[in-house]
């Protein structure tokens, strides 16, 4: 769902910063 999608772009920026 949507909270999945936003704890995926979450780690993707976490991973870029």
């Amino acid at each position: 769902g949507i909270g999945s999608a936003l704890a995926k772009a979450a780690k993707l920026v976490a991973g870029i910063v």
